[in-house]
């Protein structure tokens, strides 16, 4: 098994894994250990967030990794933030938003002539965090903005993977897109009908046996019946007439393939004299 079937493997368990404990979670299976649960879910969103940022101690090229380091280090935030008592909506949303805007600021201080793009995004972003901050959340819509503000950042990063040319380069977007999907996921249909609690974890339960089906159900591509080396062309050489005759390649058939037989060029001038007397 090749190291991208591997990987792909990998991911398959664990959005199954995901699809699991999203079921067990919306249908009351660890009420008794919601806090227990949010503690875990916190620190593996921390971990991962550090994970990026020590990938970028070691790869300084690939200085888009600050991005969902401190992404992931807001949303660990505000999982454990929810375990605290009043805590107001708007200062989640603006923890998260300030994260990501954190992001794109350091983005700009590495390289300030040609990353001013950056800036502009942190700007736009601090901008939002700063009007929700002041205007508040309107009582009864809590769910709609923050299914609009996660589920909105999901649909942008998972379009910056989708449009990427290098999208291997960029999967940390989709990885980001897909976590911040589930909490979207979570806020719209908290509440709402079993029906609703079931769909998205089943999704996810069906893209990863899709992934794990797909690596174990791939067979191995059959090989040509015929090997056929490239041959780059050469400068033609000028005759010389001590030079060794060329030899001659005939293909010969086979029941499997196609063999290529070698005449020695004295086989070949025998065979002209004899046709020739």
């Amino acid at each position: 098994m090749t190291k991208s079937r591997i990987t792909t493997a990998l991911w398959g368990l664990l959005v199954i894994i995901l699809g699991i404990a999203a079921l067990a979670y919306n249908f009351g299976a660890l009420d008794d250990y919601k806090l227990i649960t949010a503690y875990v879910v916190a620190a593996l969103l921390a971990v991962l967030g550090a994970a990026f940022l020590l990938a970028l101690a070691f790869q300084r090229d690939q200085w888009f990794y600050v991005i969902p380091g401190f992404s992931f280090l807001s949303l660990s935030g505000i999982v454990y933030l929810t375990t605290l008592d009043a805590i107001r909506p708007e200062w989640l949303g603006a923890l998260f938003l300030g994260g990501i805007a954190l992001g794109f600021v350091i983005v700009f201080l590495q390289d300030r002539r040609e990353r001013w793009w950056a800036l502009l995004q942190a700007e736009t972003i601090l901008l939002m965090a700063l009007l929700g901050l002041g205007l508040g959340i309107p009582q009864g819509s809590e769910k709609l903005v923050g299914t609009l503000l996660f589920g909105g950042f999901a649909a942008s990063f998972f379009l910056v993977w989708l449009f990427s040319r290098d999208r291997g380069r960029l999967l940390w977007a989709l990885i980001l897109a897909g976590v911040l999907a589930i909490f979207a996921a979570i806020i719209f249909t908290s509440g709402q009908s079993q029906m609703l609690l079931l769909l998205w974890p089943g999704l996810l339960l069906i893209i990863g046996l899709f992934l794990v089906a797909r690596v174990f159900s791939g067979g191995k591509q059959p090989s040509s019946a015929v090997d056929i080396e490239t041959v780059r062309p050469t400068e033609p050489r000028p005759a010389d007439d001590d030079a060794e005759p060329a030899r001659v390649i005939i293909p010969t058939s086979s029941s499997s393939r196609t063999d290529l037989e070698v005449i020695e060029p004295e086989e070949v001038n025998g065979d002209e004299e004899g046709a020739r007397s």
